[in-house]
């Protein structure tokens, strides 16, 4: 029993610092509306050059805005 508490600390610990772990799902523009929402564009495969690339609408396009 000692062993499976240790082993649910360092799991814990672990993924405490992974990066992008912790964060909410509404941060993510994953979405043609979510995308909206931020003044995104979806725009097919790649951003014009003065736009910048902030999440994907579908699997097809990205979504764009200003910098």
């Amino acid at each position: 029993m000692k062993i499976l508490f240790l082993l649910s600390a360092v799991l814990f610990l672990v993924l405490m610092g992974v990066p992008g772990f912790t964060q909410a799902q509404w941060d993510q523009v994953n979405t043609r509306e979510q995308c909206r929402r931020r003044d995104g564009l979806c725009v097919l495969k790649r951003c014009p050059t003065h736009l910048i690339q902030i999440g994907s609408c579908n699997y097809l396009q990205v979504c764009c805005t200003r910098r």
